[in-house]
Parts: structure tokens; sequence; C-alpha cells
């Protein structure tokens, strides 16, 4: 009987009928009601979507962002540093700090892309 329960608890919904059909009828309603994002980031990338040519990918700017300016910085912190042992200098932190808020302006610019392009 033990082996029995088991399975039936293997093939038991995780949810009940009502829950799944809420997860069906969900819809996504993001917002985002931060200064930052509405006196800076949002009117900056406004201006930046601008000089991007129309056929380019908004996809394509997030996976560019992402290996510029989050891959290439653990890069060079594990060349200075692979065991997080030895002191890193003060222009990898620097290096690291611009890149990430380049890739959340990159990031943010993906999003315009394609309202902009349909």
């Amino acid at each position: 009987t033990a082996i029995a329960e088991k399975l039936l608890y293997c093939c038991t919904p995780y949810l009940n009928e009502t829950s799944q059909e809420n997860v069906r009828n969900f819809k996504y309603q993001g917002g985002d009601k931060s200064l930052s994002y509405k006196y800076f980031f949002s009117p900056v990338c406004d201006w930046l979507v601008t000089f991007f040519p129309s056929w380019l990918a908004p996809n394509l700017i997030t996976l560019t962002a992402t290996i510029l300016f989050t891959f290439i910085p653990h890069v060079v912190f594990a060349v200075y540093s692979w065991d997080c042992s030895a002191p890193i200098p003060a222009w990898v932190c620097y290096y690291a700090g611009i890149s990430y808020f380049l890739y959340q302006i990159l990031d943010n610019c993906d999003g315009k892309q394609a309202r902009r392009t349909g």
C-alpha cells in the first residue's frame, strides 16, 4: 500500500480545478513606478532607441548586452580572483558597476525597440 500511496501522490495535481483555471486566465500587468525609471531610464532609452535600425531584433539587444555587460565582467573578476580570495583592483569593480548600469539601459531599450517595431 505504501507504493500505491506514493504513486497516487505523484499523479495528484498540485493545483485544484479552480486554481488551474485561475492560472489559465492570468494576465500579467507589469509596471514600474520608480522615480529612476520614470525620470531617467525611460527617457534615456526612448532617445537611444531612435538610433537603432528598425530591423534590429529586440532580443538581440538584450543578448548583446548580456554578453558584453554581464558575462565579460564576470570573466574579468575571475581572472583577477578565481576563488575570491585575492584582492581585486578597484578599476575592475568600477568596470563591473558601469557594465551593469549599461546592461540595465540596454535591457530597457529592448522593450522600447519591441514596441517601436511592433
